[in-house]
């Protein structure tokens, strides 16, 4: 279509702005020369991005409201409508569902479907549209509790929310699901993400245990093969079961560029499983709480190019923080462990398992490592050490241990040359352990023994929401002596 620009002579309502993208417009001259066009080619050319906000109110909404007179005085009954264009997810219809820059709020109460779509790289939910750069899709609450259920009687289940293959900038944000409620698919999550800059945040996610085969995947969120993931201030609790380690509360497999931060996650199997052959990278891991997880608070297994795992509080799990490779190639590589505290995970703060001659080039460093039966657990392969050029332990803290680890720690100093900068058998005095408040008090020998002579530990300002809580800055304190990203 060709673009025709005429200064001054046209009387150019704001109504332009308010139609609907692809919906032809007329309008007259000064003199008398009717002109029409699209408004989709002229929101293009102008970068002006066109969004709305719709609303779903289970109570009071009629889905057979059309997008453009969709207000919150005359919202739709089911997210469906919102997402897929119709009430209908088989008859979906892109020109009448939330579209880049849309803001969905669905008002507080339970949504249930009785629709699915039986595959789990496509959740209920996917719009039927993509957001864009700056201009996600968000579905969102109206501050009170939403929940989301399914009752579905055929089909094998599938994810509830999320993003599929080929969908993209999309955010669920504030939703109530436990899997007890809905037609959950083993192999997946609750929750999703399968197509680029997705967003996952505020939600409530419970699990159950289940007797799922050990290499099935039962989690909350599972986020695969994607870009720009982002998973922030959610709740995620009792995904356990008969999987073993993937029973987790996060599964990430194969990504680039995710994050993962201000999440409390508790009382699954495995905190967080980061896993896959392929290169994930970076996948930055930070300001979560992860406990009473009766398996890994953090299990690093896949290839994991350039990640940070930094300033976590990880207390009461088996094992804190576990680095392991695998005979398909999976391995820890670039992951740099720092400004961490580990609490009182019972069996192993840090647990490295064959093959460990596959983790390389990563750092454990300024760690703060409390309690524990063994501190350092190296369970590797014969004669495969523990080098510093596979993990670099120096600077951490370590306090409140049975025993350091299965190599000794005169060897492991002197000869794999190991936590030489180390701080043992010091207590690093938090200002309240009864209380879960691990903050260091004023003049503890915690907070100037860091490779920066700064503090070790999570808490380097002293300030930080750790959990739950207002996203933080997304600037990495970077402890000088190391290099990120090495």
């Amino acid at each position: 279509m060709p673009y025709l620009i005429i200064k001054n002579n046209i009387y150019l309502s704001a109504i332009l702005f308010k139609k609907r993208l692809g919906q032809p417009i007329q309008f007259l001259s000064k003199f008398g020369i009717i002109f029409c066009f699209s408004i989709l080619p002229f929101a293009f050319l102008s970068g002006v991005a066109v969004s709305k906000n719709l609303y779903v109110d289970g109570s009071t909404g009629n889905d057979s409201v059309s997008y453009e007179s969709n207000s919150q005085n005359t919202p739709w009954r089911t997210i469906g409508r919102a997402a897929w264009g119709n009430a209908s997810r088989s008859s979906s219809n892109a020109s009448q569902a939330a579209v880049a820059g849309d803001t969905v709020t669905v008002a507080t109460g339970t949504y249930n479907t009785t629709q699915y779509t039986d595959d789990r790289t496509d959740p209920l939910y996917s719009p039927v549209n993509s957001g864009s750069s700056g201009n996600y899709i968000t579905f969102t609450t109206d501050g009170g509790v939403v929940t989301l259920t399914s009752t579905a009687s055929e089909g094998g289940g599938e994810a509830i929310i999320g993003s599929a293959i080929g969908t993209s900038y999309v955010k669920w944000d504030g939703f109530t699901i436990r899997q007890a409620d809905i037609n959950y698919r083993r192999g997946g999550g609750v929750a999703n993400i399968w197509g680029n800059y997705t967003t996952i945040s505020n939600c409530v996610l419970i699990g159950e245990y289940t007797t799922y085969p050990s290499d099935d995947n039962h989690t909350a969120i599972f986020s695969q093969s994607n870009t720009g993931t982002i998973i922030e201030n959610n709740d995620i609790s009792g995904f356990t079961g008969a999987s073993g380690r993937n029973d987790t509360g996060i599964t990430v497999y194969v990504l680039t560029q995710a994050t993962i931060r201000h999440n409390e996650i508790h009382d699954n199997h495995t905190g967080m499983y980061i896993k896959g052959s392929g290169a994930n990278g970076p996948v930055d891991i930070y300001l979560n709480e992860i406990y009473d997880n009766s398996g890994d608070g953090i299990a690093l297994h896949g290839a994991s190019s350039n990640g940070d795992v930094y300033q976590n509080i990880v207390r009461d799990n088996t094992n804190g923080i576990n680095f392991f490779g695998d005979a398909d190639s999976s391995t820890p590589y670039q992951m740099e462990v720092y400004n961490n505290t580990f609490i009182n995970n019972s069996a192993r703060t840090v647990y490295y398992k064959p093959l460990c001659a596959s983790i390389t080039s990563s750092t454990f460093i300024d760690n703060i490592v409390y309690g524990s039966s063994l501190a350092q657990a190296q369970e590797c392969e014969s004669g495969v050490p523990i080098t510093t050029s596979r993990v670099d332990n120096d600077y951490n803290f370590y306090y409140g241990y049975s025993s350091f680890g299965y190599v000794a720690l005169g060897t492991w100093q002197s000869t794999y040359s190991q936590d030489v900068n180390s701080t043992f058998g010091t207590d690093p005095d938090f200002t309240d352990e009864s209380s879960d408040d691990y903050t260091l008090r004023p003049g503890s020998p915690a907070l100037t023994a860091s490779s920066t002579f700064g503090p070790v530990g999570a808490y380097i300002t002293g300030n930080e929401q750790i959990g739950r809580g207002p996203s933080q800055s997304s600037t990495i304190p970077t402890p000088s002596g190391f290099s990120r990203d090495q």
